[in-house]
């Protein structure tokens, strides 16, 4: 486990109270510093043709490179339920999770990742820290 995480709760929405935001943009918003990171996926419910890209992934418990993770993402049309997390050395240094199509939390021990969600989104609330057993294998 993980020493607790600050974290942020993202919900921006449409007028028809869909999330006008997807993976793609949360993963915008953090770039450069998402890029030299390595990245595992798990537990994702996806539509649209990078679906599989992130299924398969998770499925084999393999890293990926910001840019390919990006790439997928970029060809999903909807994460409606997913874990993504970045690390550094073995260590976790970003964490986001697709809440059923609702919401997106982001915990990330990088100030600076969490100020940049802060600027580019506008319904942002605070998260309680969090703690996590993510380990990149």
């Amino acid at each position: 486990m993980t020493s607790p995480i600050p974290g942020l709760v993202i919900s921006d929405a449409t007028d028809t109270n869909t999330l006008a935001f997807d993976l793609r943009d949360v993963l915008v918003a953090i770039a450069p510093k998402g890029e030299g990171l390595q990245w595992y996926v798990r537990d994702v419910d996806a539509l649209g043709q990078g679906a599989e890209k992130l299924a398969s992934t998770a499925q084999a418990r393999s890293p990926l490179e910001f840019e390919s993770l990006r790439d997928a993402a970029q060809r999903v049309n909807q994460v409606i339920d997913g874990q993504f997390a970045g690390f550094r050395g073995g260590c976790l240094v970003i964490a986001i999770e697709a809440v059923d199509s609702t919401t997106y939390e982001v915990y990330s021990s990088d100030p600076e990742i969490l100020a940049a969600l802060r600027s580019c989104f506008r319904c942002v609330e605070d998260a309680p820290a969090r703690s996590f057993d993510w380990k990149p294998t």
